[in-house]
């Protein structure tokens, strides 16, 4: 892993390990001023193993720098080693991470680094009138079947099949939806709507129908690694929730296999598309 340069280094050096966030600027922007760097906060990052919070990116001299406060020896290493993974496809992929704390030692695990507790959006009607899709095509001639975005939702149906129902109220009480007093063996309304705000602001639905199962659809502007690490955070909470299955046949399982085999044949301009 890439070590930031020797200047910014010997300027991070013996600042205290895990201060307000608000502190770690007013000490950084002290400590950078003439250096030619900026501190700013990074705000709330979604990636497909959780969020992260309170980091601060650091950039010039021609490079970027992530800064990520740690408590612990395993969390240091866990920013070096694993957090790049972890940020691929992200505005912050480019970015070198540097620990704020203890040398980094230990096993490294994200779960001491992010919050892998939090499903990545919140609740937030009334839903935003437009056009919303599971996948926005943004390349000129780009084949959907063959993009990362396409196996995170092969993934879902496949996790979902045959248990969609349970599925959606699994989502459902990780977004904060109360449910005491649900009947839930009554079944699920068809064609019900949840509007979603991710933490860069962008919008989103969660949707459900009997012959499609629950689905995620962002609107266009929405961020395409921030769509998919939504997708991909949420199934990998949602593997946690459900028993182990073996993938059964089911309506929106076929509904999705038609869509990848209907999609190979040219470019696609959208996937899963709705308006409200």
């Amino acid at each position: 892993m890439e070590r930031p340069l020797p200047q910014l280094d010997a300027l991070l050096r013996g600042i205290p390990p895990a201060p307000s966030l608000e502190t770690l600027l007013v000490e950084l922007d002290h400590r950078l001023r003439g250096a030619g760097l900026k501190a700013e906060a990074a705000g709330e990052v979604l990636t497909p193993f959780g969020l992260l919070r309170g980091a601060v990116v650091v950039r010039g001299e021609g490079r970027g720098y992530l800064l990520v406060r740690t408590e612990s020896r395993e969390a240091s290493r866990a920013v070096m080693e694993l957090l790049p993974r972890a940020l691929l496809g992200s505005s912050l992929e480019d970015l070198v991470p540097f620990p704020l704390g203890p040398e980094p030692g230990g096993e490294a695990r994200l779960s001491v680094v992010l919050d892998v507790r939090a499903p990545g959006a919140t609740l937030s009607p009334p839903a935003l009138k437009g056009e919303y899709a599971m996948w926005w095509g943004k390349e000129e001639g780009e084949a959907f079947p063959y993009t990362r975005a396409a196996e995170a939702w092969t993934g879902w149906f496949r996790t979902l099949a045959g248990r969609e129902e349970e599925g959606l109220f699994e989502l459902l009480a990780l977004l904060g939806v109360p449910l005491e007093g649900v009947d839930r063996t009554k079944g699920v309304p068809d064609g019900l709507t949840f509007p979603l705000t991710l933490p860069s602001g962008a919008r989103a639905l969660l949707t459900y129908r009997r012959d499609r199962g629950p689905r995620l659809h962002f609107r266009r502007e929405a961020p395409a690694w921030e769509a998919e690490a939504l997708v991909l955070n949420l199934l990998r909470m949602l593997r946690k929730k459900l028993p182990p299955a073996s993938v059964r046949e089911s309506e929106p399982l076929r509904w999705w296999q038609g869509v990848l085999e209907r999609s190979a044949e040219g470019p696609t301009e959208a996937v899963g598309k709705v308006k409200v």
